[in-house]
């Protein structure tokens, strides 16, 4: 009992007075039953108590019979009346209350408690399963992390070699990104060090390439200023020969070309441009010296052309014969040949552009047509035409279709433009005669885009008939405005524009584009008397016109300027008789009755004042012809009452050219020891005059 009240108050449960009694399980005589786990047990003297041992779990407890048990309580008092609580039984001197004897049943206190309290008795249970699953998990715990930690000592030698085993890569990748660091770092003061050294060099190198370009600079300094030097020296020489060339031009005339071709030649080297001035000295040392030109001519030489291909100079003449010179031999004037000749003397001679036709006319009517593509030369030729009047002018069409002969008399009115088509196979002799003009036609023209023909004279009208008609003579466009005969017509290259030119001393302009009879033309005036020679510029930019006034007037044309003055060349000292442009355009050429040809350079700044005076004929030059390269100039001269010329000459348009025909010609007239010697001199006289 003490027990149970011991437990009791362990878990603070009160007790009380009343007690019940498990129910107890009838039990046959001679068992007894376990009071903690109620297995049965025999009993082998049933009259007395005994102590017994459970074989199941083990508890002794003390046995007694139930008559024993009966006998005990029958033998008890009554029971008092009790008092309320102990403290008034004992104030009131009652005796200790009659504890109830103990069952038989020997089970301890605990057990006995648990019996009589299970619900105690299972929180007390769950207390110390809880309790004993904790220290079971902590002692597993224990167990498993001593097991762990006992592992982590047995096999910490491999977990070391494992570990060992990946960070010995790892130490190593370290070590070898440490190296690379180290490597890399080494290489950038390497490449530090490198770049430095580069910059060292370069700076040293561009020290040394300064001082070397230094040093060239003053080689090249010291080498300018001596080849100036030496240019000076020569160009003083060249001078001084020019001038000792000028003085004995009139005494010693090969000497003075030999010495100006000289000079020409080491101031072309010398890259100095030669003036017309230093030219003029040659052109005329050298025809003084040089060939005398194409003669054999026995009378005037009023008509030369040459062949597109320079191979052949035509001259016509009064004394009614056409000779050919061959300019592709080296003496071109030794053997011409010689055409057969007309009745009247020649006043046309006219080659083709295509250069397979020539056509020569005369003072009779007579018009003769040659083909170089039969012959070269030619030596007969188909007569065209047999009239009565005299062929004053004829042209043919730029594709070589067509061929107009113009011309006519006062006394005979048979002032007719005639016109051939040459194409046709077999050429009709008979032309289409184009009628209209009541006088002499003095100039006629076939435009370059073949379209129109055009011809003028004496009745001061300009007439045009159109080529692409079906009957182009059938109808004709006239125009009018000149105050006096109409001597000369060109068209422009693009075959837009006419030009006139007449006694009244004006050039008229005429748009053919949209011919009209009453039209106003364009009018460039100037001109103080008739004009006789107009000539138009291969690229149609500029028009000349001279005349009796012995001046030669230039217009731009291209584009046309009404109110700007012309360009004025004078230095002729009689009237203009021809006009030509080369075909390049670098040079105007203009012959008179004073003897003489000039060159006029278009590309000097002032053209009218450059000028070379080509001099050599006796007597006034009546016609020109300039080869289609541009290479020759050739012209025929006549004869008045005062000199006989009669000849033909061949002029060098190229300074090239000029200089290679004066060279031959001083070293022919020259030995080689007189051009030693005129050198050495002039080389003392320039030494002297430096000192």
């Amino acid at each position: 009992m003490r027990e149970s009240v011991e437990i009791a108050d362990v878990f603070g449960i009160r007790r009380t007075n009343v007690r019940k009694e498990p129910p107890k399980e009838k039990t046959p005589p001679n068992t007894a039953a376990c009071p903690l786990c109620r297995t049965k047990i025999a009993v082998s003297d049933a009259a007395t108590a005994a102590s017994l041992l459970c074989p199941s779990c083990g508890m002794r407890f003390q046995w007694r019979p139930p008559q024993a048990d009966n006998l005990g309580r029958r033998i008890q008092m009554p029971a008092k009346p009790q008092p309320s609580s102990e403290l008034e039984r004992w104030l009131s001197g009652d005796p200790p209350p009659l504890i109830e004897p103990q069952d038989a049943d020997p089970a301890p206190a605990p057990v006995k408690a648990a019996r009589r309290h299970p619900i105690l008795l299972g929180v007390f249970v769950t207390i110390l399963i809880s309790g004993a699953a904790v220290a079971m998990t902590g002692a597993v715990g224990y167990l498993f992390v001593f097991r762990q930690i006992a592992g982590l000592k047995t096999h910490m030698p491999q977990k070391e070699e494992r570990v060992a085993a990946v960070a010995e890569p790892l130490k190593n990748a370290e070590t070898f990104a440490d190296e690379q660091r180290r490597i890399a770092a080494e290489k950038e003061k390497q490449a530090e060090r490198e770049r430095l050294a580069r910059q060292e060099t370069e700076r040293r190198a561009q020290e040394a390439e300064k001082t070397k370009r230094l040093a060239v600079e003053e080689k090249q300094r010291d080498e300018t200023q001596r080849i100036a030097q030496e240019k000076q020296a020569r160009v003083a020489i060249a001078e001084r020969q020019l001038q000792e060339a000028s003085q004995l031009l009139a005494s010693h005339p090969a000497r003075s070309l030999f010495l100006a071709c000289e000079a020409l030649k080491s101031r072309m080297q010398n890259g100095i441009s030669l003036d017309m001035q230093s030219q003029q000295i040659v052109r005329d040392a050298l025809a003084i010296v040089g060939p005398q030109g194409f003669s054999g001519h026995s009378a005037p030489i009023q008509a030369t052309s040459m062949t597109p291909n320079g191979k052949w100079l035509i001259t016509g003449g009064d004394d009614r014969v056409i000779r050919l010179w061959n300019l592709m031999q080296p003496d071109p004037s030794a053997s011409p040949t010689v055409l057969p000749a007309h009745d009247e003397g020649i006043t046309v001679v006219t080659v083709s552009p295509n250069g397979r036709w020539l056509v020569t006319a005369s003072r009779d009517g007579d018009v003769r047509l040659w083909d170089f593509q039969a012959a070269d030369p030619p030596t007969q030729p188909l007569k065209l035409s047999s009239g009565k009047t005299r062929v004053r002018a004829a042209a043919f069409s730029a594709d070589g279709r067509w061929l107009v002969a113009a011309g006519g008399d006062d006394d005979k009115n048979d002032n007719v433009a005639r016109l051939w088509d040459i194409s046709a196979s077999p050429i009709d002799p008979k032309p289409l005669s184009l009628r209209g003009h009541e006088k002499p036609i003095l100039a006629a023209a076939i435009s370059p885009d073949g379209h129109w023909v055009a011809a003028a004279g004496e009745d001061k009208t300009v007439r045009l008939w159109n080529l692409n008609a079906r009957s182009p003579a059938a109808e004709q466009i006239v125009f009018n405005g000149h105050e006096g005969w109409v001597s000369a017509l060109a068209f422009t290259p693009n075959g837009r524009t006419l030009a006139s030119a007449g006694y009244d001393g004006t050039v008229r302009l005429w748009d053919v584009a949209h011919p009209d009879p009453e039209q106003q033309p364009l009018v460039l005036r100037g001109h103080q008397g008739w004009i006789s020679a107009l000539a138009i510029s291969a690229d149609g930019k500029y028009l000349t016109a001279g005349g009796y006034d012995k001046t030669i007037r230039l217009w731009q044309v291209d584009p046309v300027d009404p109110k700007a003055e012309p360009l004025v060349f004078a230095g002729h000292t009689e009237r203009i008789r021809s006009l030509a442009f080369s075909p390049d355009g670098r040079w105007m050429i203009s012959a008179s009755y004073d003897k003489t040809a000039r060159l006029w350079d278009m590309l000097a700044p002032h053209p009218e004042k450059a000028s070379a005076v080509l001099r050599g004929h006796n007597s006034p030059i009546n016609s020109v012809a300039v080869s289609a390269d541009g290479r020759w100039l050739a012209t025929g001269g006549g004869d008045t009452y005062a000199g006989r010329d009669n000849t033909a000459r061949l002029w060098n348009l190229r300074t090239e050219d000029l200089l290679e025909a004066a060279q031959h010609s001083a070293n022919a007239r020259l030995t080689a020891d007189q051009r030693r010697e005129l050198l050495t001199e002039s080389a003392s006289r320039q030494e002297d005059s430096r000192r």
